[in-house]
């Protein structure tokens, strides 16, 4: 609201932006696309219309998924709007009659009007004149059965002014004369515009003191219009006081940030040592366990060599053994002769 005041709009959108974030991350979707609508209106304000677009439809996402109808055609009212100050005539009239239509089913009188006029106006910029009449001529009328009177009265200078683009002057100085006689003088707004118009139409229509005193309370308007320097004091006190607490909290953040740089750093330090020292270990328990191999291989390998030595050797002595038994039976009588003569021996 206080950069809305000092009318930093650049200022209010990127606060938006943030607020569009944090209920992203909330998932709260209602007030996500709420804000988005906010930022498209105030893009649209900024006259930053295209920016105001791409912002407005993707709160109308939103809304569509949740059935938020309410902002949901708040959303195409600014966007038929953005459209309008983007010369996209087309895209313009087919959300204000989006808008309308809804109004009329929620019988909403003062949305309707609304509605004519934002119709009307698409007219006028497309300078069809007479048809944006109609529009601005309903909206007057449905303006009134609302009890809008002071709204009616700010149409009907929207109606001077189609009137004066259409040279049809003396219609227009009549509509003009009766918004000075029938409006409240305390209405700043419709004051406004009836003196700027004034002051070119009275003098088309020649009369000169007319338009001279629309100059006369257009300049005392604009000079009382807007924040005193009291007022303007007041609010660049708190704009100053807000930027200390913004710098104020972005050193914490700061210096929150550096501390969480340093204890990572210091964590990957100690991560980075941890694998330092466990690739060691591996590497000399991978050594060790090579050379026991290696030993090992060696002892296996001498083993089976004695093992086949030994085999060797008691081949050797078998066949020597055999040998000599071979020798000693055949020098010794067989089983047969000794059985033969042992019976010989018995008989006699």
């Amino acid at each position: 609201m206080l950069y809305r005041n000092l009318n930093q709009l650049e200022k209010v959108i990127e606060i938006e932006y943030k607020k569009a974030a944090l209920y992203h991350a909330l998932k709260n979707d209602y007030e996500e696309c709420k804000t988005y609508y906010v930022v498209g209106w105030t893009g649209y304000n900024a006259k930053k219309y295209e920016q105001a677009v791409i912002d407005l439809h993707k709160g109308r996402a939103i809304c569509q998924t949740i059935k938020e109808d309410p902002i949901l055609h708040k959303i195409y009212n600014w966007l038929g709007a953005s459209h309008n100050g983007l010369k996209q005539f087309d895209s313009a009239l087919y959300y204000a009659k989006k808008v309308m239509l809804y109004n009329a089913s929620q019988k909403w009188t003062f949305g309707v009007a609304e509605s004519y006029r934002y119709t009307g106006d698409i007219y006028y910029n497309m300078k069809q004149f007479d048809t944006a009449l109609v529009y601005y001529n309903n909206a007057i009328s449905t303006y009134i059965a609302a009890n809008s009177i002071g709204r009616s009265f700010l149409l009907r200078t929207y109606k001077v002014r189609t009137l004066d683009s259409l040279k049809r002057y003396k219609e227009a100085a009549a509509e003009l004369d009766y918004v000075f006689n029938k409006s409240s003088s305390k209405d700043g707004l419709v004051q406004m515009y009836a003196n700027a118009i004034g002051r070119n139409l009275y003098a088309t229509t020649r009369e000169p003191y007319k338009a001279l005193d629309c100059y006369r309370r257009y300049d005392s308007i604009m000079k009382s219009s807007g924040t005193d320097e009291a007022q303007q004091n007041i609010l660049i006190a708190e704009f100053k006081k807000e930027q200390e607490k913004e710098n104020a909290l972005k050193e914490v953040e700061k210096k929150e940030q550096a501390a969480l740089f340093e204890l990572e750093n210091h964590k990957q330090k100690n991560v980075r040592n941890i694998l330092i020292a466990g690739s060691l270990i591996i590497l000399i328990v991978a050594l060790f366990i090579f050379q026991s191999l290696r030993r090992n291989k060696k002892t296996n390998k001498i083993i089976t060599l004695q093992k086949s030595e030994l085999e060797e050797k008691n081949k050797s002595i078998i066949d020597s053994i055999n040998y000599a038994k071979r020798i000693q039976k055949a020098q010794l009588p067989t089983d047969k002769y000794i059985e033969k003569n042992l019976d010989r021996l018995k008989k006699s």
